[in-house]
């Protein structure tokens, strides 16, 4: 099964916020495995998330992404809309 639009366009986001490729991005990634993944750069990859998704995460949300399969449940928790 292929990858569904929102993933690749979470990928992308954490690719860009993290300085790496698209293709590093797996389901291990992490701050022990992107060595850009620190407080500053989490904030920015929130933001980031919200604007391209149009949501808002809760603080619980945010304090949970601690990972690549985290920040996909927490975007995939909200009801997304695409153009």
């Amino acid at each position: 099964m292929g990858k569904t639009y929102p993933e690749i366009e979470i990928k992308k986001i954490l690719a860009s916020v993290f300085e790496v490729s698209a293709e590093d991005i797996n389901e291990q990634s992490s701050p022990n495995t992107l060595a850009k993944w620190d407080s500053m750069h989490k904030m920015r990859l929130i933001v980031d998330l919200e604007e391209a998704f149009e949501i808002t995460f809760t603080d619980e949300q945010v304090v949970n992404m601690v990972d690549y399969p985290s920040v996909k449940t927490a975007v995939c928790e909200h009801d997304i809309k695409f153009n």
